[in-house]
């Protein structure tokens, strides 16, 4: 694993709760029409077992796959920004930050850091070769066969 791609996990892992609460809503969406079923008011009985309940049995399954990556993305993005805020260089650290933490493209950074969009993308890429250097357990590349 290179050091952008462990500090693009975080947004691989974002990317997966969207997925999963879209999936879930559109659940939800489908029982409504089905049923008329109000969330806030259904208790499930584990000895029924009709299609609807077993919908709804599949939308608190997802609520949990969601709260589990929303977990595991809090404490990856608090142990991301650590390593990040930890590097001695302000450039590269807030290269990083604001390309993977805050998801801005380089020619923001390049306007708001007052850099040629050039000189960031130079930046960005020796950014990377720093953060690697200093975090090599996070950074190690996978021996290809």
């Amino acid at each position: 694993m290179s050091a952008r791609e462990y500090l693009e996990s975080l947004e691989q892992t974002d990317n997966k709760i969207k997925q999963r609460h879209s999936q879930k809503e559109e659940l939800r969406h489908k029982i409504q029409l089905v049923k008329g079923v109000s969330f806030k008011t259904l208790k499930i009985q584990a000895t029924k077992k009709n299609k609807v309940e077993d919908y709804i049995v599949r939308v608190e399954e997802i609520e949990k796959e969601i709260d589990d990556l929303l977990h595991a993305y809090f404490d990856e993005k608090n142990q991301i920004i650590k390593d990040i805020q930890s590097l001695d260089d302000t450039r590269y650290m807030n290269i990083l930050y604001k390309y993977y933490v805050e998801g801005k493209g380089l020619d923001t950074i390049a306007t708001e850091m007052d850099y040629s969009y050039d000189r960031i993308k130079h930046l960005h890429l020796e950014a990377l070769k720093y953060f690697e250097k200093a975090y090599p357990e996070r950074c190690k590349r996978k021996k290809k066969d």
